[in-house]
């Protein structure tokens, strides 16, 4: 299931509505702090021995922090509501662009899929791997690989003004994590 993990990787979303500039328009751009980092730190150790494929059905039956903490991959096809603003699926049409229709097919992920579920979306699987992250007897996630690493990072970065060049540095260091860690994908 390596290349459907490989396809589901899309990296950030940016959104543009005008281009050029117009200094009589006022424009707003919304960010969330560490949103890289915040999102690895959350990342656990895949359970391999645990991995394996399941049905709608069973998808169905997982707790939002199954699907969410786990790596589910699920080839589906799509339809959102014509009204629905911002769809949240991503479709690769080349590798450097990816767009997010109103419909089509794509290789998703359990947090596209829950996301794609709130917001209504007709939802067609063909297929599901899901690849649990390693838990202790109590069920608590082990072995979560960047949760160190970013915590400090992040709190050192906090210890510093935003756009000052400690700051910075911090959230370079932050990003570069994700980054190296993108480029292995």
């Amino acid at each position: 299931k390596l290349s459907y993990y490989i396809a589901s990787y899309k990296g950030g979303r940016n959104e543009s509505y005008m281009y050029g500039s117009n200094s009589e328009i006022r424009t707003i751009d919304y960010d969330l702090t560490s949103a890289y980092t915040t999102a690895m730190a959350g990342l656990g150790n895949p359970d391999y021995n645990k991995g394996r494929n399941i049905s709608v059905r069973e998808l169905e039956k997982m707790s939002f922090n199954d699907i969410l903490y786990s790596y589910v991959i699920m080839k589906a096809k799509f339809k959102f509501h014509s009204k629905i603003k911002f769809p949240s699926i991503p479709c690769n049409v080349d590798e450097d662009v990816s767009v997010y229709p109103l419909e089509g097919e794509s290789i998703i992920n359990g947090a596209e899929y829950l996301l794609a579920k709130s917001q209504k979306c007709k939802l067609q699987i063909s297929e599901i791997y899901y690849l649990p992250f390693e838990k202790d007897k109590e069920g608590n996630l082990i072995n979560q690989p960047f949760k160190s690493i970013i915590n400090e990072i992040q709190a050192e970065r906090r210890k510093y003004p935003k756009g000052t060049i400690e700051n910075l540095t911090y959230k370079e260091i932050g990003n570069s994590i994700y980054g190296s860690t993108a480029r292995g994908i």
